[in-house]
């Protein structure tokens, strides 16, 4: 005897005559197609060159999306001054969690960032943890200063009051926070751009880039992972015509 659910799917898909064609899978919705992931939308990177190679046509709103380079300041905060104006345009805020050096606050106004909404949060001394302790020794105290800069980063997020996250790290997450970040992203639609020098290769981030050289007017990068679409591809993208190019211009002539 056939249940209901039975049924109703053999009423869904008729039994063919012969094997069954692709096209008559695909109307009766019995494959997974790639591209029609839920989001919450995607939008431009401000580089023409960078939205050709995503499968939306921009950075996804609602996933963390990971920046590897070699050294912190080779360009790879470049790439999200655009979306980062974009963002703290908007109400409420665009947080910062520990980045390696002070933000230069002309050159990210003159890129169109609202200094008024964004919130820095420096890196946690390894001297004190959250309860104004001193641990131990010295592994005790790295260990802690990772686990509060964790906490921080999602208690942002969860506060709903966040556009979006930028979070760097000098070592690779856990990966049960990089899973939990993932899900608060899909929760509150806010997107997390993790910055490292390394990254682990299982992460579930939406796209993970790699800045591999900066030239005077190009940023060389490799697409190390795309959901939806293929990887492993080399941009050289255009920094010309950009305050963050100026900026980097002047301070070069300057030494």
């Amino acid at each position: 005897m056939h249940t209901s659910d039975e049924a109703q799917n053999s009423q869904a898909l008729p039994k063919p005559k012969g094997p069954v064609s692709l096209e008559s899978l695909l109307n009766h919705g019995q494959l997974w197609r790639g591209k029609g992931q839920h989001t919450q939308g995607f939008h431009s990177t401000g580089f023409s060159e960078l939205d050709a190679v995503l499968p939306h046509g921009g950075w996804p709103q609602d996933a963390i999306i990971e920046l590897i380079s070699p050294a912190p300041g080779l360009g790879d905060m470049a790439l999200v001054l655009p979306e980062l104006a974009r963002l703290s345009q908007q109400e409420g805020v665009v947080a910062c969690i520990a980045p390696p050096w002070l933000l230069h606050g002309p050159m990210l106004e003159e890129s169109g960032v609202c200094l008024e909404r964004l919130l820095c949060v420096p890196a946690f001394s390894a001297s004190t943890n959250r309860a104004g302790s001193t641990p131990a020794n010295k592994s005790n105290r790295g260990k802690d200063s990772l686990q509060s800069q964790q906490w921080a980063a999602e208690q942002i997020i969860k506060s709903g009051g966040c556009n979006g996250l930028l979070y760097w790290q000098a070592k690779p997450l856990p990966f049960i926070h990089y899973r939990r970040l993932q899900m608060l992203c899909g929760q509150f639609h806010c997107p997390v751009f993790m910055f490292h020098q390394s990254a682990p290769l299982n992460s579930p981030s939406s796209v993970r880039l790699q800045i591999i050289k900066r030239t005077e007017n190009h940023l060389h990068i490799q697409v190390l992972k795309v959901r939806g679409a293929w990887g492993q591809q080399a941009l050289n993208i255009n920094m010309q015509n950009t305050p963050y190019h100026r900026y980097q211009l002047a301070n070069t002539s300057s030494h």
